[in-house]
């Protein structure tokens, strides 16, 4: 439990390093959640298609952008809450691609300058989201297992110290009123 390697007197229980991890677990899951709101507004959102011609490559992409109203952690309070907070932020997947030109002029001749490049395509994009939806999740799954952990592990500070007492034990007392004369002793059965 949480009183392994603190440096007190007795065996206090290490509630600082308790707060620290249930703030980093509950903040992981806000911030894989964020992901997942993230990668919803992005599969909704329509392709821009964009395109290029080149001396000697012709190509045409595709790419998502634009905002989201997500959420992020606030500020924990001492007893290791932390808030949601609502927020906008901005998203793009996809890369663009890029096409070579004519460079030059009559007198020194033309030529093909600067590369050429695919960019993406719409099942490039969606996997991109995908990817991020996937991480979100994993950040949830992880960041509540850690959240757990850390619960299961102070409650075993205290849990341990059950006592296991079997309660069948019959007591029994002797009484009588020859006091000094027989002289006799209470007795458990």
């Amino acid at each position: 439990c949480y009183t392994a390697g603190k440096e007190t007197e007795g065996f206090e229980i290490n509630r600082e390093e308790f707060i620290n991890n249930i703030v980093e677990a509950q903040e992981k899951m806000i911030e894989g959640y964020n992901l997942i709101m993230m990668a919803d507004a992005a599969d909704a959102a329509n392709f821009i298609e964009d395109s290029c011609d080149g001396c000697s490559c012709s190509y045409t992409w595709y790419t998502k952008s634009g905002s989201y109203d997500g959420i992020e952690p606030g500020e924990a309070d001492e007893q290791g809450n932390v808030p949601v907070e609502d927020m906008t932020d901005s998203f793009s997947f996809g890369s663009a691609g890029s096409c070579d030109y004519t460079a030059g002029d009559e007198e020194t001749g033309y030529y093909c300058d600067g590369t050429c490049s695919e960019g993406t395509s719409q099942d490039d994009v969606n996997a991109e989201i995908d990817a991020v939806r996937e991480e979100g999740e994993g950040m949830i799954e992880e960041g509540y297992a850690d959240y757990i952990e850390a619960i299961t592990y102070f409650s075993g500070c205290t849990a341990a110290w059950a006592i296991e007492f079997p309660f069948e034990q019959k007591l029994s007392y002797y009484y009588n009123e020859y006091q000094g004369n027989d002289v006799r002793h209470p007795y458990y059965s």
